[in-house]
C-alpha cells in the first residue's frame, strides 16, 4: 500500500494548507482487525477525509465508471478502491467487501449510499448493516461537519465501535435498515449539532430532491 500511503500524505499536507481540519478520538478505529467505518456523506472530498484521519489504509467502493478512466482509473485500483455499479445489486463488490473484512482490513462506507445536497442527514440503505452484520465486524460512526472552502473548518468526530445484530441471526430487510439508520443516529449525535433528520413535514419533499438529484447527477462515489 505504499502508493496509498504516498497519496495520503499528499493530500495531508493540501489539507493542511487549503482547509482547517480537525479531529476527535481517531483512536477509537480499531488499530487492526476488521472494521466498517461509517460516516455522512455530503461532498466527494469525504472518503479522501476519512482516509486521512484513520491511521491505517481504508478500503472504499467507488462507482464503476471511474475505473474506466485513464490513469485515474489504475491509481484507484492501486490504493485498493473497487469498483461498484450503482443501482444495481452488486454481488461482485459485496464479496470483496466481505473478503476484505475477513482479511482484517478496514471498509469505509456511507449508509446514505450517496451524497446529500439537502443540508439533512439522508435515509441510510440496508448495506452497511448487511455487512457488518454478516462479518460480525464492529461499526465505528464518523460524523464529518464543515464546508470544504478555502480555510473552512472541518472538524471529524469519530464515534465507539459498535455491534450490530439481528434477532434470530436472519437478516432480514426491515432489521438492517433500522441498524442503518441507528448508525445514521449515532452520526448525528457526534455532529456537534450541525447534522439533523428533515422535520417530518418536509421529509417527502427532502427525498424527492435527493432523488432527483441522484437521477440528474448519475452513480458515483
Amino acid at each position: 500500500m505504499f502508493l496509498y500511503v504516498l497519496i495520503r500524505e499528499m493530500f495531508r499536507v493540501f489539507y493542511t494548507l487549503w482547509f482547517r481540519v480537525d479531529s476527535s478520538h481517531r483512536e477509537r478505529v480499531p488499530a487492526r482487525g476488521p472494521v466498517v467505518v461509517c460516516g455522512n456523506h455530503f461532498s466527494w472530498w469525504d472518503p479522501v477525509t476519512i482516509a486521512i484521519m484513520v491511521r491505517r489504509p481504508v478500503y472504499f467502493m467507488a462507482k464503476a465508471e471511474l475505473f474506466a478512466i485513464p490513469v485515474f482509473g489504475p491509481i484507484l485500483k492501486r490504493i485498493g478502491a473497487y469498483p461498484v455499479r450503482r443501482g444495481l445489486p452488486d454481488r461482485t463488490a459485496l464479496r470483496r467487501t466481505y473478503d476484505l473484512l475477513e482479511k482484517g482490513h478496514a471498509i469505509g462506507m456511507f449508509p446514505e449510499g450517496t451524497r446529500t445536497r439537502t443540508g439533512y442527514i439522508g435515509k441510510a440503505e440496508p448495506g452497511a448493516a448487511l455487512v457488518a452484520v454478516k462479518t460480525g465486524s464492529p461499526v465505528v460512526p464518523v460524523a464529518i461537519i464543515g464546508q470544504y472552502r478555502f480555510r473552512g473548518r472541518i472538524q471529524v468526530n469519530f464515534g465507539e465501535p459498535v455491534y450490530l445484530s439481528v434477532e434470530g441471526g436472519k437478516a432480514r430487510n426491515e432489521e438492517l435498515a433500522r441498524l442503518s439508520e441507528s448508525i445514521m443516529d449515532r452520526i448525528i449525535d457526534l455532529s456537534e449539532g450541525r447534522w439533523s433528520r428533515p422535520a417530518p413535514a418536509a421529509a417527502a419533499a427532502t427525498a424527492a430532491t435527493a432523488t432527483t438529484a441522484a437521477e440528474d447527477e448519475g452513480p458515483h462515489d
